[in-house]
């Protein structure tokens, strides 16, 4: 770790009594205050993925990842809004190098946010494109343009788009897009269990139980099978994340079965935090269910979070897919006609090699 990210890993702990310190503020506003936005912005969150060249600080993937890991534990507003915010800086590459020196123009810090659900509608029209309608989940936010007027040159293509500066951050952001998710749902997991953990230490005894929660043989049983579900998680997310920059760093990681086997561990990560804060909701009681307590929070903010198309259930289809594909059996059969064909079955003679 770089001595700039652990510079960085320390002021996130320093500003963590401040924002636990806010978290009804936050939740009243729906969004976060502008003086936190503005700490955020001074420790460095907003373009920590930037290239240096444009006055970034350009941290490799695992050191950003663990920044957003730590403000998501912390709370996973935060932690949302620094994963988006701060995540941008892999996307604005993709643009024409023109209009990505004015994105940046101003400074690093510029915060980027959007949407990538196909739900409004762009009609070319010479050389601009004319946008109407209303895109969902930019982020905090609902956006609704009518009849704006955008430059051509102002599109990106996030699948086979070539990013305008070099580095290895820039060259395939959608196998990263997943890890970005999982970072921000190992943060929050991790929170909700450290959660748990003081409730149990301060010698909290539910209703109807004989004995204080951290004296109950049960209590401890569910505790250490959630950590070590939290642990795998864990485990899984830091492998994966080490086998991405690999590629990364090699130039290798634009691949189609690397874009698979990573959101593969996205959606399983995000399934084992839910279940882990699921499982610390249910194991505090009745007292979780109050505003006051940061475990009903958590256990709204990851069930969302895992609600996101990039780390959705449904994307292991993909996955069964490619797996089913490259397990099965290819065989060459050669029919009466002469012609012949590599398959995984059907009707003909086999031709043994």
């Amino acid at each position: 770790m770089t001595k700039t990210t652990e510079n960085m890993l320390a002021e996130v702990r320093n500003l963590a009594p401040d924002i636990m310190s806010r978290v009804a503020e936050i939740e009243a506003l729906r969004q976060l205050p502008s003086d936190l936005v503005e700490a955020l912005r001074a420790i460095g969150i907003f373009r920590m993925l930037v290239p240096r060249g444009h006055g970034g600080l350009e941290l490799d993937l695992p050191s950003a990842l663990e920044i957003i890991r730590a403000l998501a534990k912390i709370d996973g507003s935060v932690g949302w809004n620094a994963m988006i915010g701060g995540g941008g800086g892999i996307f604005a590459p993709l643009l024409r190098r023109e209009i990505y020196d004015r994105v940046y123009e101003n400074g690093p810090d510029t915060i980027i946010a959007g949407s990538v659900q196909p739900a409004g509608t762009a009609e070319k029209e010479g050389d601009h494109w004319r946008g109407n309608r209303r895109w969902p989940f930019a982020s905090s936010h609902h956006i609704k343009v009518r009849n704006a007027v955008v430059p051509a040159a102002h599109f990106f293509d996030l699948e086979a788009g070539l990013p305008c500066v070099p580095g290895p951050l820039y060259e395939a952001v959608r196998q990263f897009l997943p890890l970005l998710h999982a970072a921000f749902d190992i943060g929050v997991a991790e929170g909700a269990l450290d959660d748990l953990i003081e409730l149990a230490g301060s010698g909290h005894q539910q209703q109807r139980t004989a004995r204080p929660m951290r004296d109950s043989e049960a209590f401890q049983f569910e505790l250490g099978r959630v950590s070590a579900e939290l642990r795998a998680a864990r485990a899984f997310f830091q492998a994966q994340v080490e086998s991405h920059w690999r590629h990364a760093l090699a130039g290798t990681l634009k691949d189609d079965t690397l874009l698979i086997e990573g959101t593969q561990a996205g959606i399983w990560i995000a399934s084992a935090c839910v279940r882990v804060v699921d499982a610390c909701f249910a194991l505090a009681g009745g007292i979780a269910v109050y505003d006051s307590s940061p475990l009903q929070r958590r256990l709204r903010d990851l069930h969302v979070a895992a609600q996101h198309a990039t780390v959705h259930q449904r994307q292991y289809a993909a996955a069964g897919q490619a797996v089913f594909t490259q397990a099965r059996p290819q065989v060459e059969y050669r029919h009466a006609n002469g012609a012949s064909r590599r398959d995984g079955g059907g009707v003909g003679q086999l031709v043994e090699k």
